[in-house]
């Protein structure tokens, strides 16, 4: 269960306490939400770090936990063009959702190839980025790249173990 403490005072953090496999199914949820609209539909590949771990803003210097995702959008047939067109596609399904731009810059620069995409979810603040990494700038081909960053959560006793990769069922791993 999600429990969130009232504000904080200016320079404390909020306390936020979460379950490790409700925030990594949130972080999931988010990731099929964002492929479900997308044309040509990509083959999302586990890239990197999965799960819980340490949070990151803290540098491993408190108890609190963070889950990353990654995924490489694989599949793509036309990879130079789909490839940003996956990331246009990402950034309106979020803004339809209401999701906020994390910067004044965090909007892709359209006349890129390599763009990128970073915006965060409401009211939750789990953060977001799709981005288009050029391989071959003649050709405009590379990868596509979806990640999402839980925000950092005080794991409930006994659960911070419950989204290590080794934890996750034989259907989450097959994914």
């Amino acid at each position: 269960m999600f429990m969130l403490s009232a504000c904080a005072e200016p320079g404390e953090q909020k306390k936020v306490m979460m379950d490790d496999q409700q925030v990594l199914a949130r972080a999931e949820e988010i990731v099929q939400q964002t492929l479900g609209g997308m044309s040509p539909k990509p083959a999302p590949k586990r890239d990197g770090r999965y799960g819980a771990g340490a949070c990151l803003a803290d540098s491993g210097k408190s108890d609190r936990q963070q889950v990353h995702i990654n995924y490489r959008l694989e599949g793509v047939p036309v990879p130079g063009s789909a490839g940003r067109q996956l990331v246009r596609q990402a950034r309106d399904a979020w803004v339809g959702r209401g999701y906020k731009f994390t910067s004044d810059t965090s909007d892709g620069d359209w006349s890129d190839p390599g763009t990128a995409v970073h915006m965060a979810t409401v009211p939750d603040d789990y953060w977001l980025t799709i981005s288009h990494s050029v391989t071959d700038r003649a050709t405009g081909d590379g990868t596509a790249v979806l990640t999402v960053t839980s925000p950092c959560y005080f794991p409930t006793s006994g659960a911070s173990a419950s989204a290590s990769p080794q934890a996750l069922s034989a259907d989450e791993a097959s994914q």
